[in-house]
């Protein structure tokens, strides 16, 4: 009954920056985990799922098998889900 449109907007707004705030929070503890892993494993990892390079063309660019790039890249993915586990992201 006593809508005015300003409230609402401020309580969106602040939904968005809480949001955001989660964001960079997240983006931040994806980077510590980053930056611990040995480099090679870092740049499979980075070229998978940042780039989207297909295994295939990852084990060619590291000179390693297609098994050896998938176990590394699952590997990663378990010690990912489990920082983020202890960060409680998850």
């Amino acid at each position: 009954e006593n809508y005015d449109g300003k409230t609402v907007l401020a309580v969106g707004h602040g939904i968005m920056n809480n949001e955001k705030i989660a964001i960079q929070e997240l983006s931040a503890s994806i980077n510590r985990f980053l930056s611990t892993l040995p480099i090679a494993e870092r740049d499979m990892f980075i070229c998978r799922y940042w780039f989207l390079t297909p295994v295939k063309e990852i084990g060619t660019q590291f000179d390693c098998s297609l098994s050896k790039v998938k176990s590394t890249l699952f590997r990663t993915r378990q010690k990912l889900k489990n920082h983020l586990e202890k960060e409680g992201f998850l």
